[in-house]
């Protein structure tokens, strides 16, 4: 998400068949392949002066859509077990949580 010219806030990650992260996927961006079936979210960020103004849950709900719309199984990710409650609010059953 950009604001004048500045980006405030990002979602990062790659497609993969595996329903799991590894730590090879956050090194090696050729692990990405296009046509799999599981979205892994490696990371959600939004600089602090833009925080506590929804982008973050924006930026999840469009990525949603787009995962539904292109048939995937679902969304992995891993998050601090405090940050679950906020993801769930997304308002999708797609996630597959594993916590830190």
């Amino acid at each position: 998400m950009e604001e004048n010219g500045e980006i405030v806030s990002f979602i990062n990650g790659l497609v993969s068949d595996e329903d799991h992260i590894e730590d090879e996927m956050v090194e090696n961006p050729f692990l990405h392949h296009p046509n799999g079936q599981w979205q892994a979210i490696l990371g959600v960020n939004t600089v602090n002066a833009h925080q506590g103004r929804g982008i973050a849950s924006m930026l999840l709900r469009q990525m949603i859509a787009d995962i539904e719309k292109q048939g995937r199984k679902g969304c992995v990710l891993a998050c601090k077990k405090e940050l679950i409650p906020f993801m769930r609010n997304s308002g999708s059953s797609l996630f597959l949580f594993i916590s830190k």
